[in-house]
């Protein structure tokens, strides 16, 4: 692993976790992310509307090649997997609440007869 993938990877979970934790404005942790990660020399993307990142030339807009990067990182549902799955040998799902979370399982399901709930 890079320094810049390690680096990477502490900024995120250091962002969950105050995320999680709830006392710090979600703005304040965004925009710290982004300032300590672009010192570090990640390349970020912060956007004020929901875009789905499924078009190489999103990132290609914003000077981004996806093809020269070691790890890229997405908040998108499954919409960018037809576009990066050859260029990426490996694709990996962070589980995070919401409506959109990958194990439906998880989802606090109430007015839904028990028939229709997924298996386990």
């Amino acid at each position: 692993m890079t320094n810049e993938q390690v680096l990477l990877f502490c900024l995120l979970g250091a962002a969950f976790l105050l995320f999680a934790w709830g006392r710090v404005r979600y703005d304040v942790v965004a925009v710290l992310a982004v300032a300590i990660g672009g010192s570090g020399g990640i390349e970020v993307i912060v956007t004020s509307a929901r875009l789905s990142p499924n078009d190489p030339a999103y990132f290609a807009l914003h000077g981004i090649d996806p093809a020269r990067l070691g790890l890229l990182c997405v908040k998108a549902k499954n919409h960018f997997r037809a576009v990066f799955a050859e260029t990426f040998a490996a694709i990996l799902d962070v589980d995070t609440p919401g409506p959109a979370a990958p194990d439906l399982a998880r989802l606090p399901f109430r007015r839904v007869p028990p028939e229709r709930l997924p298996p386990g």
